[in-house]
């Protein structure tokens, strides 16, 4: 079935107004639509079934609208028919459109019908393209007339009083010259780029004129926030989450967030200061409310630090939870991390670190840095400068590793080594130190090495002018000096130097000695070099009175040589007991080497006696004895004499025998040449 529609009336329509003006005129954006339908080339009559759609082509295009409502059924009188239509104001925005009917007389599928007709110009249109090209006629409209396109735009000057309220921010406004806004005058704003002759003398500010804060924002965020009181204002820098106690003067924050102070209550000037971070709190416990005590105390920065309750003057230059606590008035902690000075530890210090901790009630106490270090609760006046696992007590020092100063007064120094080192009693100065502890050197070499002199006294007097004291050990106080100690001095010209020195004789005689009991020297050393054993006068290098003994073992075992005073002799220890891998020796060949050792008469090098004996060279050629060359052993020279003596007595003995065999054969051969003669004799007579 093909059905083609005449259009008999023009469309009736705004084109391009707005609603607005189409409700200024009493038009809406419906309009009446009528047409002819035709079935088998004659008229229809009868109800039909109508859809309409608005396209932006006569053909193919895109559909731009759609009637409301979408379906319409409409009596149909000898093909014609009449309906009323609606695509709002949007889809006639100046631009060609095609009006597509599709149709249905019984229940199936629409038909649509062609071709789809253009959409033409009304009276009310042309007065709208009027609007679009020269603007709105001259005169007073009474109705309200809106404007929500944001591509409006106002040109040329507005003259006249402007009366009602205006919406809107006005960015698009440009050289508005206003005589007057909110009653003051442009000379009474601040401008972005300055104002001249804002004196505050007279009466110029930028603020507020009640009792409000004065905050400023940057991307819709507070940067600052100035708090009135009714005596000092408070300032708040950074986030919304920093905060003052309302009730609190002269307080400061000056960025960051979440960091808070307390209300101080000692006066009615907090003067407290956050300098930023994060988390940071004066005047109160975390999670614990209440009125707190304290003011006039600083946080320069850092997270989670805390200046609790009723501390005055206290400073946390920055760090990570450190803490000072409660009434600890005076109190500084320089850094680090979770550093902590205890409640009522007034006047103490921690410059940094991590970990370290000053106790309750610990004043005047300081830990210089370091990590995991502890003054003791109730102690006053301990010092920890550094390191690690130290403790002190009252009037204590530790430092290093693991020092424990756990008496009051000790000195504890302790070195790198993982072990504790502890005080076991008051005012002791105790020295860990494995390289050796050096004084005016950098290389001890023992636990103590002193480079210079070195007085150690025990008298209540010191001792004459006259001396000049290198190293005293005096165990009393007599008119004679020192008794029984160790002096190591300097008598006018003469270096003197005693062990139990009893203040007898002179430098000359007491130049070392060693005492039993006061005059009872055991030990003498005299100036001339001479040593005397068991005598004060020695006349010799060595002068021994009594026996002497040279061991080779602990407690006189293995006794090698021994001086007998009875015998006036050496002996030596030769006991079989005393001695293993005992293997017999060959006199002969012992004999035979020694007669290969050269004998020479010699002296040694700057000395005149004169020595008869073989040159340990020599000797240690034949018999490899000794470790060394150098040097001869008189057990090996006395065992090689006795052996060789053995050899040669041997060789006699054999000697002896060879020759007793040969003269008992020739006296048997005589006997026999005797015999021999006698017969021959006799025959011959």
């Amino acid at each position: 079935m093909k059905k083609k529609p005449f259009i008999l009336l023009a469309l009736a329509f705004l084109s391009t107004l707005n609603s607005q003006l189409s409700t200024l005129f009493a038009q809406g954006s419906a309009f009446t639509y009528q047409g002819r339908l035709n079935t088998n080339n004659a008229p229809y009559s009868g109800s039909a079934e109508f859809q309409f759609t608005l396209w932006d082509a006569a053909s193919a295009g895109s559909a731009v609208a759609t009637n409301n409502p979408v379906s319409l059924i409409a009596p149909v009188a000898d093909g014609l028919f009449t309906v009323t239509l609606d695509f709002g104001l949007n889809p006639f925005n100046g631009q060609p459109r095609f009006l597509q009917t599709e149709v249905r007389t019984a229940i199936g599928p629409f038909t649509a019908l062609t071709p789809r007709q253009p959409v033409t110009a009304t009276p009310y249109a042309l007065r709208a393209l009027n609007l679009t090209t020269n603007g709105l006629a001259a005169g007073t409209y009474a109705s309200a007339v809106t404007f929500d396109n944001a591509a409006n735009s106002f040109a040329g000057a507005f003259t006249g009083a402007f009366t009602g309220a205006a919406s809107g921010n006005g960015s698009g406004l440009t050289n508005v010259n206003a005589a007057t806004l909110g009653g003051l005058s442009g000379a009474s704003f601040w401008k972005t780029n300055g104002n001249a002759g804002a004196n505050p003398t007279n009466g110029a500010f930028l603020g507020t004129a009640d009792n409000l804060p004065l905050e400023f924002k940057v991307n819709g965020q507070r940067a600052l926030r100035i708090e009135p009181t009714a005596t000092s204002p408070n300032v708040i820098g950074g986030a919304a989450g920093n905060s003052v106690a309302a009730g609190l003067s002269g307080a400061t924050i000056s960025g960051g967030s979440g960091n808070r102070i307390l209300l101080s209550s000692d006066s009615p000037y907090g003067g407290s200061v956050i300098g930023g971070g994060d988390g940071n709190l004066i005047g109160g416990t975390p999670g614990v409310g209440g009125l707190a005590l304290g003011g006039f105390n600083f946080i320069g920065g850092g997270y989670a630090n805390n200046i609790r309750a009723g501390g005055d003057f206290d400073t946390i230059s920055g760090g990570e939870g450190n803490t000072i606590g409660t009434n600890a008035d005076h109190v500084t902690i320089a850094g680090g991390a979770r550093n902590d000075v205890g409640t009522s530890s007034v006047l103490s210090v921690i410059s940094g670190g991590n970990d370290n901790n000053i106790g309750t009630n610990s004043p005047n106490s300081v830990i210089g840095g370091g990590g995991n270090n502890n003054i003791t609760n109730n102690s006053t006046y301990a010092t920890i400068p550094g390191g690690e696992l130290n403790t002190a007590t009252n009037y204590a020092f530790a430092a290093g590793r693991r020092a424990k100063a756990n008496h009051q007064g000790a000195f504890v120094w302790a070195d790198s080594q993982n072990a504790d080192f502890d005080s076991t009693s008051g005012d002791q100065f105790l020295i860990r130190a494995a390289g050796g502890v050096g004084i005016g050197t950098t290389s001890p070499q023992a636990k103590l090495h002193v480079a210079g002199s070195v007085v150690v006294q025990g008298l209540t007097t010191p001792p004459a002018a006259s001396a000049t004291n290198l190293l005293n050990l005096g165990s009393g106080n007599t008119t004679n000096g020192f008794l029984n100690g160790i002096s190591f001095f300097e008598s006018a010209t003469t270096t003197a130097m005693s062990l139990g020195y009893d203040g007898s004789g002179g430098a000359a005689q007491n130049a070392l000695r060693i005492y039993s009991s006061a005059g009872s020297p055991l030990f003498t050393f005299e100036a001339s070099g001479d040593l005397g054993i068991g005598t004060t006068a020695p006349t010799n290098k060595l002068h021994v009175i009594g026996g002497a003994t040279f061991s080779s073992g602990a407690g006189g075992a293995n006794q090698n040589v021994v001086w007998t005073p009875g015998s006036a002799s050496w002996s030596f220890t030769s006991d079989r007991n005393a001695k293993d891998r005992i293997a017999p020796v060959d006199g002969r060949e012992v004999l035979e080497k020694l007669s290969r050792i050269p004998v020479a008469e010699w002296s040694y090098k700057g000395y005149d006696q004169r020595h008869l004996g073989p040159m340990a060279q020599d000797f240690h050629a034949q018999f490899p004895l000794n470790t060394d060359d150098t040097s001869l052993n008189d057990a090996d020279l006395h065992g090689v004499a006795l052996a060789a003596i053995q050899g040669l007595n041997q060789k006699l003995t054999d000697e002896l025998k060879r020759r007793d065999a040969e003269n008992a054969e020739l006296k048997t051969r005589l006997i026999a040449l005797e015999e021999l003669i006698a017969n021959l004799s006799a025959k011959g007579n």
